[in-house]
């Protein structure tokens, strides 16, 4: 497993955009957590945490 944390801002729609883009990756990923606040209305922050499993020899570190 790869973990991956990812902080993004925007309203709503520019959230939930990059939200849908994400999942239409090619490649797959396991959410472990999405908190979405918002202290000044309409921005949002969303803090997301990833991860992904990979036999990659470089995600793997064994690389050249």
């Amino acid at each position: 497993m790869h973990p991956i944390e990812v902080v993004i801002e925007g309203e709503y729609g520019e959230v939930l955009a990059y939200l849908e883009a994400l999942e239409a990756l090619p490649w797959r990923f396991r959410w472990k957590m999405l908190d979405l606040t918002t202290k000044q209305y309409p921005v949002n922050r969303v803090r997301i945490e990833l991860s992904t499993l990979s036999m990659d020899k470089t995600w793997l570190g064994v690389g050249s």
